[in-house]
């Protein structure tokens, strides 16, 4: 079982951020803090806004303990090797303590703004599968051949290879008819987010769950290569957060991860780890 949290890198200074980051460092309970990838803010466009790639480079040095990661890395910023590259790059910063999420980009606002294309749903996974199928062998081919619709590598070299022998890669998402049977075929790390409390329960987790053992088994694999998370905002008491964590790791989740939004408070991190170490 793990625990994680999740920094948002929106609408904070840089110090407050670094913060949250050194006192969870701190905090044995925590595995993992992860960021999350946005050009602008969520609550307002022109909120402060960094970069999670550079982000996490700079933490990896401030860090020895904590593992490092992106929840998630849309592919409809990047070309693929843009992605692999600054993963891998993290990853030798860190030792070999980087987890890489990605996603096919959701918000049309952010994209249109900077002139970035947008494709409707169906396009968006299409480009979204080709992006983890490449970002993988990137990961781990000597080198790169594909040809699809979106991208084309021919013979691309990419060196070096992360520390770690297998660097996870995360995919998260609810959609049953393709998010998910791409996390079956191509993630080490399937997360769920709770958006709505009252819509988002364990029961649906429960059947997402379900969802994805049946692609992981079309799929030829095995669901024991697989972690399963759960990620939920913290904007209730911690006491709350932990208890409807529980209920969730009832429902079969073996990661929780735990999402601060501004205004970012340590104490709060601090009290959070008290109650996971206190009940679970």
């Amino acid at each position: 079982m793990r625990f994680s949290f999740k920094v948002g890198l929106d609408g904070s200074p840089w110090s407050d951020i670094e913060e949250m980051w050194l006192t969870g460092e701190d905090l044995d309970v925590f595995d993992c803090g992860w960021v999350n990838d946005h050009f602008q803010g969520l609550e307002g466009r022109a909120e402060p806004t960094f970069e999670p790639f550079t982000a996490l480079a700079a933490l990896a040095a401030r860090t020895s303990r904590l593992r490092l990661g992106i929840l998630v890395a849309a592919v409809s910023f990047r070309n693929p090797v843009l992605i692999a590259k600054k993963s891998v790059t993290i990853d030798h910063l860190s030792r070999g303590r980087f987890e890489l999420g990605i996603g096919a980009g959701w918000m049309d606002r952010e994209h249109l703004d900077y002139g970035l294309t947008f494709l409707p749903v169906r396009e968006r996974m299409n480009q979204f599968e080709e992006a983890a199928i490449v970002i993988r062998s990137l990961l781990h081919d000597q080198a790169t051949d594909f040809s699809g619709t979106y991208y084309r590598y021919q013979e691309a070299p990419h060196e070096p290879k992360p520390v770690q022998l297998n660097m996870p890669i995360v995919i998260g998402g609810p959609g049953e008819k393709r998010t998910i049977p791409i996390a079956a075929r191509h993630s080490d790390h399937y997360n769920f987010t709770v958006q709505k409390f009252k819509e988002d329960t364990p029961e649906l987790f429960r059947h997402k769950l379900d969802v994805l053992e049946s692609a992981i088994n079309e799929a030829g694999r095995s669901p024991d290569e697989i972690e399963r998370s759960v990620q939920i905002i913290v904007n209730r008491t911690p006491e709350m957060a932990v208890d409807l964590a529980a209920e969730f790791i009832e429902s079969g989740a073996n990661h929780m991860i735990f999402f601060f939004r501004p205004p970012l408070e340590p104490k709060v991190l601090v009290a959070l780890a008290d109650e996971l170490e206190r009940k679970l």
